[in-house]
């Protein structure tokens, strides 16, 4: 997800970056776009004609806090702000 907040990629760019396997990076993406972490920004075509989506990060801020020898943190993204 780190590799998106300052540029949109797509699941195959994804996949190469961080080595695995493109099944498991569109798994990851369902479920980063599941809990509004992750969003499809831009569709766009290939050369051959075939569709796909570039994805960037709605993460704005994480704050890892202590409480109590709790450990609390917080996410806000775009969509919570």
């Amino acid at each position: 997800m780190i590799a998106t907040t300052r540029k949109p990629l797509s699941a195959l760019e994804l996949s190469k970056k961080y080595e695995i396997p493109i099944s498991t990076a569109y798994r990851r993406i369902e479920e980063l776009t599941q809990s509004q972490l992750l969003v499809a920004v831009k569709p766009s075509r290939t050369k051959k004609g075939k569709w796909f989506e570039l994805y960037r990060c709605l993460v704005t801020r994480i704050v890892i806090s202590s409480e109590n020898g709790t450990l609390l943190i917080g996410i806000a993204n775009q969509k919570s702000i």
